[in-house]
């Protein structure tokens, strides 16, 4: 980071209080045509005075004018060629309240940004210098829909080459465990009353058997309890960050400081929930539920930049890696073989069974930069990796969906569908995607992301397209480390690549007729049906095999039962060869005696 930034807890950047009391209300769309803009008719003549032409990957940038402390916001605009490597510093940030403005002067010319950008751009101001940065805001003139369509194609280019990134957390404040109050499916350490305390302090028993059989369980002493008890009053950010350090250096669970002991009268240790371990934990929770994580453009703004972002929350800013390493050992430990049993005292996801979910964001950030760094450049990410983490996510405009993953697709794909009209139909973008995505695969299983949606809102959708807007539905199957067996003896489903009949909803396969169907059941599984009712239907389709098929071939029933699937992995141990011996037997004989 210019102006000297630092790595570590502490930064220089300058506040503006004032708009720190603002609420994270979100309401932007980067496709919609939402003028940034107050007035209804904005003086345009900045962006006017630095034309792109769309056919170049011409950008503007804005040279930030120094300042300090309150000092009005002033830059100008100015234009450069992404094939020549130019220096500029890209901004990842949710635009927030579009009713809630500060004045900044863009060329003579007052233009009302939101109070998230206007801090933003302060933060970063230097005192002594310009500085060059790339926010789409101000750096795209919202007014001109060509021009927008036009820049968000050199989305990839703009994030992928900028010489620094910088993230908007918001500010940290004294007050920082208010965001996290009222939920009422989670309480926060400072919430807990008494009766609360003995009641988590009874949830955690269980897992304290297995850990003080653990040779290398930590529980710290008395005097550590105190220090570590002060730290985190004296400076829970800088204490958590430092933590997640920790964390990220591949530490076993059971050597997380969860737990102090005292020598009882008789030599025994007695064992207790560091309670500020609790309040650490929150401040983790405090990071991943920014309203940054939440948004679908920021998923490849975070992913694709090849150098680290730094993220700013106000007075600290620090590096995205430290808390996505130290998130991802958590719960990598937390899910392997090592340290399953006694997770929740070191996770605290006993106070709620969804405790983990902000986690699985983070997550999802790190794999996919792995990939793009493991990666030949332009080859993009496997868009099944992006697709669920993209139906967490929020956005206003529909179409946003399709524009906030453009990025992950390969370089040729991008091209490709530059080349077209852009298309208006959301339905057939999301088309578009899922023929992307069956093609990309090379098999049809992912048709199981578009069949297990929640029912799509979207007009015309066709049902094998996958709804980027819709939840998926979360049913205890565990169907993810299941692989299914090969019976096209490695013949892949091939479908030809064309633009823009893509975004048809004809979806055309070639197939090859096996067999007809006999007989089918009287019954299907009920919506909400719980492990009874599956057992019961696989009992009565027993029943009609043993019926119809003479003579019956149990082999070939139980295959067919399970899919020929192979249990490839455990998510718990991350298995990544099939299991040492065949358990069909064990299977057949538990299924039939339940």
């Amino acid at each position: 980071m210019e102006g000297g930034a630092l790595d570590g807890a502490d930064s220089s950047c300058a506040p503006t209080p004032a708009s720190w009391t603002e609420p994270f209300e979100i309401a932007e769309s980067r496709t919609s045509g939402h003028v940034e803009n107050a007035s209804d008719s904005p003086d345009r003549t900045p962006w006017l005075a630095t034309p792109l032409d769309p056919t170049r990957s011409y950008i503007r940038v804005l040279k930030l004018h120094r300042g300090v402390n309150n000092e009005g916001l002033a830059c100008d605009l100015d234009i450069v060629d992404l094939d020549a490597r130019p220096h500029f510093e890209v901004l990842s940030y949710v635009w927030g309240d579009a009713s809630i403005t500060e004045e900044v002067n863009v060329a003579g010319v007052s233009f009302q940004a939101t109070t998230n950008l206007a801090d933003f751009l302060r933060c970063l101001r230097l005192p002594d210098q310009e500085r060059v940065v790339w926010a789409d805001a101000i750096c795209i003139d919202q007014s001109n829909p060509a021009e927008k369509s036009h820049q968000i194609g050199l989305m990839t280019e703009i994030y992928r080459h900028a010489t620094e990134a910088h993230v908007w957390f918001g500010p940290f404040t004294d007050a920082w465990f208010l965001d996290l109050a009222g939920n009422k499916d989670y309480q926060m350490a400072v919430e807990l009353d008494d009766h609360g305390w003995a009641e988590y302090e009874r949830h955690t028993n269980v897992a304290l058997k297995y850990l003080v059989k653990q040779e290398g369980f930590r529980p710290i002493d008395e005097v550590e309890l105190a220090d570590f008890t002060a730290r985190c009053e004296n400076n829970i950010f800088q204490t958590t960050m430092e933590t997640l350090d920790l964390m990220a250096t591949d530490v076993h669970l059971y050597r997380y400081p969860c737990y102090s002991y005292r020598e009882g009268d008789n030599g025994e240790r007695q064992y207790r929930i560091n309670k500020s371990w609790l309040m650490m934990m929150d401040c983790i929770r405090w990071l991943l539920q920014r309203p940054w994580w939440s948004r679908v453009w920021t998923l490849q703004e975070a992913v694709l930049p090849k150098v680290d972002p730094f993220v700013h929350a106000p007075p600290f800013s620090f590096r995205l890696s430290r808390i996505l390493r130290g998130v991802w050992s958590m719960i990598y430990h937390n899910n392997a073989i090592c340290c399953k049993w006694y997770g929740g005292p070191a996770t605290t996801s006993n106070r709620h069974s969804d405790t983990c979910q902000p986690f699985h964001q983070a997550m999802t950030v790190y794999n996919q930069r792995d990939v793009l760094a493991d990666g030949e450049e332009g080859t993009g990410v496997p868009l099944e990796l992006v697709v669920s983490a993209i139906q967490t996510r929020k956005a206003t405009e529909v179409r946003d969906y399709w524009y906030g993953l453009f990025g992950f697709l390969p370089t040729l794909w991008q091209e490709m569908d530059k080349s077209i009209a852009d298309p208006t139909a959301t339905a057939g973008l999301f088309c578009q995607f899922s023929k992307l995505l069956y093609f990309q695969s090379q098999d049809l299983t992912r048709l199981d992301l578009a069949c297990r949606g929640l029912r799509s809102q979207i007009p015309s959708l066709p049902s094998w397209a996958i709804d980027l807007t819709s939840q998926r539905e979360n049913k205890d199957t565990d169907f993810d480390r299941w692989e299914l067996y090969n019976a096209s003896n490695g013949q892949k489903f091939d479908c030809e690549l064309t633009w823009p009949e893509l975004g048809t909803s004809a979806f055309i396969v070639k197939g090859v007729r096996v067999a007809s169907v006999q007989n089918v059941a009287e019954r299907i599984l009920p919506s909400n049906y719980g492990p009874p009712d599956l057992l019961r239907l696989v009992q009565e389709w027993r029943a009609l095999h043993s019926e119809v098929v003479r003579p019956p071939d149990d082999d070939a029933f139980w295959r067919a039962v399970f899919m020929d699937a192979n249990v490839q992995r455990h998510w718990m141990s991350k298995r990544d060869r099939p299991l040492a011996s065949p358990r069909l037997e064990d299977i057949k004989q538990c299924q039939v005696e339940q």
